[in-house]
């Protein structure tokens, strides 16, 4: 099932950061002023059905906790029960449906780990202020995507000392996806991102 994901989702995050840098008005470089602002005009995002408040959070204490390095870069965080390590999960009943398509099928995640150029080719995003382990860090989760084949994009950007982009995780979810099962993910990644800890080697 997941394979599948890996054969498919190349095309899919590129499409989504395209959508990245048309709706958050990304830098490609380091900022003077650092990745993130508390000033509205610095974190307002440029459409209103792109702004989703920060999820309750949840009780991840029995979650699984996936660690790895990638680029230099090692990071570890919680993953929710039923999820892959790789942050890849479809909803019950989603993935028998999604055989032999050749996009992310409909009540299906996936997420890319960005670091290095990727990292820094989406660089400073609009979003909410987001901490991760006393890094300055910025959220995004686009419920209108450009990108037809998703239904919603949930960006984290994580930034080094100097401002530059340092570590990154994009998660998709299939296109027509239920509005609860988008919530619920997004609810997850939420706490997902409050568990991640990510160190520059």
């Amino acid at each position: 099932m997941y394979s599948h994901f890996s054969r498919i989702r190349k095309s899919i995050l590129w499409a989504a950061l395209g959508s990245l840098l048309v709706l958050g008005g990304c830098q490609s470089g380091p900022s003077a002023s650092g990745p993130a602002s508390n000033g509205a005009g610095d974190v307002s995002l440029p459409h209103v059905a792109a702004m989703v408040e920060q999820s309750a959070k949840l009780d991840s204490s029995a979650w699984p906790v996936a660690q790895g390095t990638l680029g230099g870069v090692t990071y570890s965080f919680k993953y929710p029960v039923g999820w892959s390590e790789s942050l890849t999960y479809c909803a019950p009943g989603a993935a028998k449906s999604g055989e032999g398509e050749a996009h992310l099928p409909k009540g299906c995640i996936s997420t890319d780990f960005l670091v290095g150029k990727k990292a820094r080719d989406v660089g400073r995003i609009n979003g909410a202020p987001f901490d991760v382990n006393g890094k300055a860090s910025v959220r995004m989760v686009d419920v209108s995507p450009l990108n037809v084949l998703v239904s919603r994009v949930y960006t984290l950007m994580v930034y080094g000392n100097d401002g530059s982009a340092l570590f990154g995780l994009v998660t998709m979810v299939g296109p027509n996806t239920a509005q609860a099962i988008q919530d619920d993910v997004t609810a997850k990644m939420d706490e997902v991102a409050a568990t991640l800890r990510v160190e520059k080697r």
